[in-house]
């Protein structure tokens, strides 16, 4: 858990870091309740390339070949991610080949990662 002060206020956010696409189901359906009962959702599931997409657009990951050595040490094959690109309407799921995702994630704006 991480807890964050802001204006004399706690909030309380949980992160689930989890390759297990077949837990989305459950992380949304608690997301579902808890909005629902408490008007907040929580927890946030991110999956390691979620992650990893995230850490590119705020600068922390700089390069294609760093990103390609850590999805190396995860992923022995192909990805498996849920995504949007310019021409989704929904979000997508594919399991998509290391070296062409990381040139999405470095080339494609309209490329977006969400589990």
């Amino acid at each position: 858990m991480f807890y964050n002060s802001f204006k004399n206020t706690c909030t309380r956010k949980a992160y689930i870091l989890s390759n297990d696409m077949k837990s989305r189901d459950s992380i949304i359906s608690i997301n579902t309740y808890t909005e629902k009962h408490n008007s907040r959702t929580e927890p946030y599931q991110l999956t390691t390339a979620t992650l990893l997409y995230k850490m590119k657009q705020v600068a922390l990951i700089t390069n294609k070949d760093t990103l390609i050595e850590i999805f190396h040490t995860t992923f022995s094959g192909n990805v498996p991610i849920y995504y949007v690109d310019e021409f989704s309407i929904y979000m997508k799921y594919d399991k998509i080949p290391i070296d062409i995702l990381v040139n999405r994630i470095f080339d494609d704006e309209e490329f977006r990662i969400y589990y």
